[in-house]
This record gives structure tokens, sequence and C-alpha cells, in this order.
């Protein structure tokens, strides 16, 4: 069976022959927070008339990342229902009881600097707000005391 694009998460829109083989249309790509809703949302995917699959046959619609910052693998199973000629979804995950329970998946070695914060003097060090609360809109370098006041973001009408 062709699985369609594997770096896509998508919901099954109908599925038909190709050759002789069994395809599912993958439609859209979708962040990792919409996809259980998105996906049992979708109760109903009708097959092609001219698809015929036998009873209670498991087909794997897709397995992919879902979201490679969190190293997530998602599988859908669409379980095609034979007496109500239609589909039942699977859904499973690895990693997802991970995150629930507070556990970080894929991250230990993923560093949270923006780039955009990196020092314009000396490009060692990062731009970080000079005090905790306001004026928290002036950043400095740790390396070379480079300051920028940040004035775009002042609260400050002056």
């Amino acid at each position: 069976m062709n699985l369609m694009n594997r770096n896509k998460i998508g919901v099954v829109g109908f599925s038909t022959f190709v050759n002789g083989n069994l395809v599912f249309k993958v439609n859209g790509s979708f962040e990792h927070n919409d996809i259980i809703q998105r996906y049992w949302d979708k109760k109903c995917a009708h097959l092609h008339e001219d698809c015929i699959v036998s009873e209670d046959a498991s087909l794997i619609v897709d397995t992919v990342p879902a979201n490679n910052e969190y190293g997530y693998e998602l599988r859908l199973l669409a379980v095609w229902n034979n007496a109500q000629r239609k589909f039942r979804y699977e859904y499973d995950d690895v990693g997802m009881e991970a995150e629930y329970m507070g556990l970080v998946v894929g991250l230990e070695g993923t560093s949270d600097t923006d780039t955009s914060d990196i020092c314009p003097s000396c490009s060692k060090g990062n731009l970080i707000p000079m005090y905790d609360e306001h004026p928290n809109w002036i950043k400095f370098c740790r390396y070379c005391d480079f300051r920028t006041d940040n004035s775009e973001y002042s609260p400050l009408p002056y």
C-alpha cells in the first residue's frame, strides 16, 4: 500500500484502487495540537465504489513523525466496517503520553536560544533582558557588555 507523502499528517479524504493498490488520499498538514481533534472529528471517509476490502481489515493509513521537535511517531488506523460500509478510526501515538505526564521527549540536546537574540557586536553572546521587571526591553550581552534599549518594545510613549 502506498502511504503517500510520509512527511505529512493528514485526514483521510477518500480511497480508491490505483494500479491494483488501495491508495488513501491524505489531505493537509497539521500541527501537533490539531491532530487529535481533526482525526476524531473525521467520522466517516467513504470508499470509492469499486474499492472493496475484506471485513474488519486494518489498514495503516499513515505512520509519520507528527512533530520532529518532540520526536513523536503517530499512526492512524482506518478499520473498514463492512456492515456499516465506512471506516472506524483508531488513533495511536508514541510520545503523547510522555508529554501528558510532563516528560519531554527528544528535547535534551535542543538549545532554546533564539538566533535573533545573538549579540550584533561580538556574535558570541546572546542579548538577554537586563532586568526581570520593567524596563525589561533593555537587553545586554554578557560577553562584551553591548546594550540595546529595543525602544520599539518600550511601553513608554516617547
